[in-house]
């Protein structure tokens, strides 16, 4: 749900239709939601679409491929949603630095910082989980300073439980290492 602007053309290839969104596209108020799900998964007010493609093909799965640009962070993004089997999987990853306050208001979840990042999120609609394999300056989540982060973290959007691994930090002059739930 959402409301778009811009200009963009429409391809019919086959069965398939495709949607080339013009550099200047952007969507307000954004929501990505399913029926079984009773909050949105992903909320923002305001996204830019540049060099985005959105094809929905023919077995009615949605794909995605193209650039998104919160304030003053850009993501590569790949994704796709398979329709039959209710589920989604999105890649992203920061194009070159990502400030993670921007992230916190679509993914409803208190984080800081910027650094670099690969992000996935996926499973069942039922069963969404946000992996960041990332380093991070001065990072924060869900109230917890962290300090300069590298690795790895996986949040699971419906239980709201945060798996770390792998994590190394530097936080003032204390080396921090860290796993766990």
């Amino acid at each position: 749900r959402g409301f778009l602007s811009g200009e963009f053309d429409i391809e019919v290839e086959n069965k398939n239709l495709h949607f080339i969104l013009g550099e200047n596209f952007s969507c307000r108020d954004f929501q990505l939601q399913f029926s079984e799900t009773g909050k949105p998964l992903i909320t923002n007010n305001l996204i830019k679409l540049s060099g985005f493609k959105i094809s929905v093909l023919n077995n009615d799965n949605v794909e995605i491929d193209g650039n998104l640009n919160i304030k003053n962070s850009s993501l590569k993004i790949q994704g796709k949603v398979l329709n039959k089997e209710n589920s989604l999987e999105f890649l992203a990853k920061s194009d070159p630095v990502f400030d993670f306050t921007e992230l916190g208001p679509i993914s409803g979840v208190d984080i800081k910082g910027s650094g670099k990042i690969d992000l996935k999120v996926a499973g069942p609609t039922k069963d969404v989980n946000i992996d960041f394999n990332a380093e991070m300056n001065d990072f924060g989540f869900l109230g917890f300073n962290i300090g300069d982060v590298v690795g790895k973290l996986e949040y699971d959007i419906n239980k709201k439980t945060l798996s770390i691994f792998k994590i190394e930090s530097m936080l003032n002059n204390s080396e921090i290492f860290a796993s766990g739930k």
